[in-house]
């Protein structure tokens, strides 16, 4: 049983609060997870910050993936005198070094599982699309997704937990580490509370706060509902330390106070984890292959 708990605390782990007598300005970090409304949220930050927005840049290089600081703040333009948000795919909480005087307030936007994968499959489809094939069938393209992708996007990206540190965790432990780490985030949500996010900082920037909303994935799209019953049931299973974060952490935005939540995740699974990763690469090359003749 997982019980609530008081995120009162930034990404170093003190109080947001007592951190603004340093210098002034709170710098947003925004972990963007993939199909989570963050292109909506970084779109708006782009158009109505120039110059006080960037976007995290991915560091060059084999090591990059064993661990470290993923962002290259060089190539990310992180100005630390006028920067006020930095969001992206490739952010690390590595960047907070570029700022040791300013307080830091994180914020991420996480999706129930089912979604996520019916997403990032119409986006896929619609790649696809453009460039003249047909579309994969559900049932075998959330086979090359990673197992619980959202947990897995913070410990690696944002965390900076690389390969193969990340395959010594079992579900419990990715679960707990991801959990403790939301728990110092200035703000936790839905990716139904974007345009709340973007409201606020808006209000916080002194920005327009008017939100147009992007969706990455057009065209003809499936919908969680049309996942057939079987196939849905199985990936929630599978991915049920992902669907615990969002019933926990969905709701909580700027309160701090998660929902407790009975889960009981298994600690031992680790080989599960690295029998995905054989799978969806496998998987990943079969579609790649098969996309031509759709």
């Amino acid at each position: 049983m997982v019980q609530g708990n008081q995120a009162d605390r930034n990404s170093d782990g003190n109080r947001d609060a007592q951190a603004t007598g340093a210098s002034g300005r709170p710098v947003y970090l925004f972990c963007h997870i993939p199909k989570c409304a963050g292109s909506t949220v970084k779109s708006h930050m782009d158009a109505s910050a120039p110059g006080r927005a960037v976007r995290a840049k991915r560091r060059h290089g084999f090591l990059r993936d064993f661990g470290g600081d993923y962002t290259d703040v060089q190539r990310s333009g992180i100005r630390p005198d006028e920067v006020d948000f930095i969001g992206g795919h490739a952010l690390s909480r590595s960047v907070v070094k570029a700022f040791p005087d300013r307080p830091i307030r994180p914020c991420v936007l996480i999706r129930d599982p089912l979604s996520f994968a019916v997403s990032f499959y119409n986006h896929r489809n619609r790649q696809a699309a453009d460039a003249g094939h047909g579309a994969i069938p559900v049932e075998v393209y959330i086979r090359s997704l990673p197992k619980n992708p959202m947990i897995r996007v913070i410990m690696t990206r944002y965390l900076g937990i690389g390969y193969p540190t990340i395959l010594r965790y079992g579900s419990a432990d990715r679960f707990r580490m991801v959990d403790e780490t939301l728990a110092g985030f200035w703000f936790v949500g839905s990716w139904m509370h974007a345009s709340e996010l973007i409201g606020r900082l808006s209000q916080e920037l002194d920005l327009p706060d008017q939100v147009k909303i992007r969706n990455a994935a057009t065209g003809d799209r499936l919908y969680p509902r049309d996942v057939p019953e079987a196939v849905a049931r199985r990936y929630l299973r599978y991915n049920a330390a992902d669907q615990a974060l969002f019933e926990r952490w969905g709701d909580v935005k700027w309160s701090g106070r998660p929902e407790p939540v009975d889960v009981r995740l298994p600690s031992g699974d680790q080989m599960s984890y690295l029998a995905n990763e054989i799978t969806r690469v496998s998987m990943s090359r079969a579609i790649k292959i098969a996309r031509p003749w759709l």
